[in-house]
């Protein structure tokens, strides 16, 4: 019985240290065997811009909902959006749209080419080729 005791405890001594090591060597060969990305090398039928992504800070098809002073529903969303440079807060957007419901159901909707997005003040202002539905 002794000897059974002392092969299982030198098997699970030698466990103990070769397989944190194994572990080890397996992570560490992935990471020296990965390869770096290329963002010249952007998928060939991709219509985007890889380098204008890197460069710019936007975000694409933002979605903002709030509520009127009235209790109305606004939504409003657009293609893309960007922070305004030097005016923290504040966001240039394009293809903007937006929703408005009343309380009483009352629907207003609204289309433009540009919008400016004004967090601190709770505005949005739709710019360039407005189309209002009401």
């Amino acid at each position: 019985m002794a000897a059974r005791d002392n092969s299982y405890s030198r098997l699970v001594f030698w466990l103990k240290i070769l397989l944190p090591l194994a572990a080890l060597a397996i992570l560490s060969t992935m990471f020296l065997i990965a390869r770096t990305i290329d963002p010249s090398r952007a998928i060939p039928f991709a219509k985007v811009d890889v380098a204008r992504l890197a460069r710019d800070s936007t975000l694409g098809k933002p979605h903002y909902t709030g509520v009127t002073a009235s209790g109305g529903a606004v939504n409003v969303t657009a293609a893309e959006a960007m922070p305004e440079p030097g005016n923290p807060g504040r966001a240039l957007a394009t293809d903007v749209a937006g929703r408005l419901v009343e309380r009483d159901g009352s629907v207003t909707t609204l289309r433009s080419d540009h919008g400016k997005i004004d967090n601190p003040g709770n505005l949005i202002s739709f710019d360039g080729n407005v189309q209002i539905a009401t």
